[in-house]
């Protein structure tokens, strides 16, 4: 089972930071990285505009793209920045730990024990959105 934005949710935040930060850079380098692979090929100011809710400045950005190139990571081109088949390669690198991380605990259930599993989860879901809900 792959992380996607349908099982997403599964997938605790800390899981995705302990699997990139094996590759020591720092979170807004990382996520520079990652919108470069999600969006494609993209300017410093589209990257920023993309990302501004951030807080992080454009030199930042600036400086964490020179980081990816000097990695062999990303590559420029007119201005534009991409994922080179090395960035790609340490993305679903990460990706794949990910992966790993979030369901190695659940390869040891059988098919019924996955449906008891994912039936807590929902009745769990929704308590917490019923309890969520009261205290509003």
């Amino acid at each position: 089972m792959r992380a996607s934005p349908k099982n997403r949710n599964l997938c605790p935040r800390s899981v995705y930071i302990t699997a990139w930060q094996a590759y020591q850079v720092e979170g807004h380098t990382w996520e520079a990285l990652d919108k470069l692979h999600l969006d494609g090929a993209l300017k410093l100011d589209d990257l920023c505009a993309s990302l501004k809710g951030r807080g992080i400045p454009q030199e930042v950005y600036a400086q964490d793209l020179q980081e990816l190139v000097q990695r062999g990571w990303v590559e420029e081109s007119a201005g534009k920045y991409q994922l080179t088949a090395e960035g790609k390669r340490i993305r679903e690198e990460a990706e794949a730990l990910t992966d790993h991380y979030v369901f190695a605990p659940w390869l040891c259930l059988n098919e019924s024990e996955l449906k008891d599993y994912r039936i807590w989860q929902r009745n769990c879901a929704m308590d917490y959105a019923v309890h969520k809900s009261n205290r509003e």
